[in-house]
């Protein structure tokens, strides 16, 4: 989350997930940034048999947006 004012920001996030044998996991992410903000998300996952992997992601605002 960028901060209100008339500075631009730059956020690069870099999220790994390992989802064990027979195990949930569920990722929700909310993005709210400012007009002048930039921001990368890479988020990696690494499944175990059995597994479930459930992500969810909203962006409200900002610059320039980049979810992998």
């Amino acid at each position: 989350h960028s901060f209100e004012g008339e500075f631009s920001s730059l956020c690069n996030s870099v999220t790994e997930v390992f989802v064990e044998e027979n195990a949930f996991v569920e990722l929700d992410i909310k993005q709210s940034e400012v007009e002048m903000a930039i921001h990368f998300n890479q988020v990696y996952a690494t499944q175990k048999k059995n597994s479930l992997f459930d992500i969810s992601t909203v962006t409200i605002g900002g610059g320039l947006v980049r979810n992998n």
